[in-house]
């Protein structure tokens, strides 16, 4: 399962649409960064992992509580990293 926009809404339990753009730009860059970590796009799997969907909901979480932080806190860097480094292309 994909994260979309309605289950971030549905996991940062807001209702209203007021904030869906700013919600929506901190899925994107919680998706690329799991991207990015794993070196591989969300979309070579098939179904993409649950626990890939989940380090991405903490990481839209994160952004949405600490939007002035500019980045993930290093609690919740290091949680998405334990969930994501099953799935991390090796580089030699």
């Amino acid at each position: 399962m994909a994260i979309d926009l309605s289950t971030a809404k549905q996991h940062l339990r807001v209702d209203a649409s007021e904030e869906d753009a700013l919600i929506g730009v901190y899925l994107l860059a919680a998706q690329g960064w799991v991207e990015s970590y794993t070196d591989k796009t969300l979309a070579d799997f098939d179904p993409v992992p649950g626990v890939l969907d989940a380090a991405v909901l903490l990481l839209v979480g994160d952004f949405y509580a600490n939007r002035e932080a500019g980045a993930a806190t290093p609690a919740i860097t290091a949680a998405v990293e334990a969930l994501c480094d099953p799935y991390r292309a090796v580089q030699v």
